[in-house]
């Protein structure tokens, strides 16, 4: 839909704590390093192949994507983290549409249909 539509953002905001013994820590700190670090393209397909495992390994995928991780940029976790415990979002994926969050009965192929 986004590449149909030039009206329509996404933000991918993430519910990890920053917490070394987190297991979405790891691949949350590379994404957003790879977003800080490349193009949106790559980026793009890095969220791709990501959510495309069947058996996800943050090794093999960060073999694919290397990126150096900056410690200077671990607080956009905490940001994004103390902004989901206001929003009441605990888990991914929580659609929201124009600040508004879709009920869980929709799913993201639904959005289409609603747009029209």
């Amino acid at each position: 839909m986004l590449n149909e539509r030039s009206d329509l953002q996404a933000r991918i905001v993430f519910t990890a704590n920053n917490d070394e013994r987190d297991r979405k820590t790891p691949i949350t700190r590379h994404l957003m390093a790879l977003n800080d670090a490349t193009d949106k393209a790559t980026i793009k397909r890095a969220l791709h192949d990501w959510y495309e495992q069947k058996q996800k390994s943050y090794e093999a995928w960060a073999h694919i994507y290397p990126v150096e991780l900056k410690e200077s940029g671990f607080y956009k976790i905490d940001k994004q983290h103390d902004w989901c415990e206001m929003a009441e979002v605990t888990a991914t994926p929580t659609l929201l549409l124009n600040g508004f969050r879709l009920p869980e009965l929709y799913q993201l192929a639904d959005l289409k249909y609603m747009m029209e």
